[in-house]
């Protein structure tokens, strides 16, 4: 074997893959330092509007998959645990596997659908339509005016859908583990009893996980969609692409957080 065929067909991938990474954290980058740029302007229009879609436009459905998540996985989970008399486990399934883990790739992975797509649709259109030639003529930085704001109001969506998916999913879990006569607290009791448990990195680790996870969201799936105009025609590929890269991305933020933390 041909140790530099081996090279070369093991070292092209690397260094595409590792253009790749740094071209992505040099849009989060680039998005970070544009908040002052959102205040006024088309940029806090266009933060104005991507929050219009990706807050309540994916709101219905992260509200259905955590209940349905509840009823099922952590419902079950409570009632095992509970006939195994393993009732000392239940904080591990409830903070570091529900809080910690599933609600928030859960919320990340509706708002990926519902929103995500969407976004690359409209970017990918961008790019390839006269509109990004016509932002580059007057001397606007799209990835500043279009990006960044979608990316910031994709971070206060994921924070939010977190929330909600935390609390669905925990009285989910809670009624069916009631239904099954696992338990005999009224949920109010329950939900007190889950942030008792959770200690203040629980806290940090749900604040930042969220938002981070929606920012990838939209940054990931941008520089996929706005990379080349030639793929930016062809929609049947650079939206799959988009998705299955933003997919890839995001459990590998969410280990990396929880390494951390």
């Amino acid at each position: 074997m041909n140790p530099l065929l081996v090279l070369e067909a093991t070292g092209r991938p690397f260094v595409l893959g590792l253009d790749w990474v740094l071209t992505t954290l040099g849009v989060a980058a680039r998005a970070m330092a544009a908040i002052p740029a959102m205040r006024h302007g088309p940029a806090r229009d266009e933060f104005l509007g991507a929050l219009r879609h990706a807050l309540p436009g994916s709101l219905l459905a992260v509200m259905v998959a955590a209940w349905v998540l509840g009823l099922t996985l952590i419902g079950q989970g409570l009632y095992w645990l509970t006939f195994a008399s393993q009732q000392n486990l239940i904080r591990t399934l409830m903070v570091d596997v529900l809080v910690r883990e599933l609600a928030p790739m859960l919320a990340a992975l509706v708002l990926l659908a519902r929103y995500g797509t969407r976004n690359i649709i409209e970017l990918a259109a961008i790019r390839a339509g006269p509109a990004w030639r016509g932002l580059a003529g007057q001397g606007i930085d799209p990835w500043r005016t279009l990006v960044a704001p979608r990316a910031h109001a994709a971070a206060l969506a994921g924070f939010a859908h977190t929330i909600f998916s935390v609390v669905l999913a925990a009285l989910g879990g809670h009624l069916t583990a009631l239904v099954l006569g696992a338990s005999t607290l009224r949920p109010v009791f329950f939900l007190a009893t889950v942030l008792d448990g959770m200690q203040p990195q629980d806290f940090l680790l749900v604040a930042l996980k969220g938002p981070v996870l929606g920012f990838a969201v939209v940054v990931v799936s941008a520089v996929v969609a706005l990379a080349s105009p030639q793929l930016a025609t062809e929609t049947r590929r650079v939206v799959p692409r988009g998705l299955a890269l933003t997919a890839l991305a995001l459990p590998i933020a969410s280990l990396l957080l929880s390494a951390v933390l």
